[in-house]
């Protein structure tokens, strides 16, 4: 998760008037935190060595930098959601699969345990054979007599 921080400048203008406050948004992206700290602080003297008339220029520069920031940042959120959704996707199939191989082991089981009472009934008829065997020799012995 992207931190998204948030920087409030005051900007001083040589008239007498109230601060004026300046939002910008960390988009935290590509730009690490020192190289805003120094943008913002050569915009500030660039604002205080300036005359008035540029003012409304750098303000207009700096609003389209935020512009940018906040559409950057919903570009990020929306990419956010999608990686989100691959994820869980991903998360149900894995479900899907894990629930398949369980699945598949019972089957597993149950089909060895068929196994092994098939091969005692073999066993026990191929070792009944000699006695069958025997009795009916036996009969026809009696009956030839």
């Amino acid at each position: 998760m992207r931190a998204v921080k948030a920087f409030r400048v005051f900007i001083r203008l040589p008239k007498p008037r109230a601060p004026l406050p300046i939002r910008l948004v960390d988009t935290a992206s590509h730009v690490n935190e020192m190289q805003r700290r120094e943008t913002l602080t050569s915009c500030c003297q660039i604002l205080q060595n300036t005359n008035p008339l540029l003012h409304d220029s750098i303000i207009q520069v700096l609003r389209k930098s935020l512009l940018s920031a906040a559409n950057e940042i919903k570009l990020l959120k929306e990419e956010n959601g999608a990686v989100k959704e691959q994820r869980d996707l991903m998360e149900d199939e894995q479900r899907q699969m894990r629930k398949f191989e369980e699945e598949l082991k019972v089957k597993g089981e149950l089909l060895k345990g068929e196994t092994r009472k098939r091969q005692a009934r073999t066993k026990v008829h191929m070792d009944r054979l000699p006695l069958l065997t025997k009795a009916e020799e036996e009969i026809r012995r009696n009956d030839q007599q």
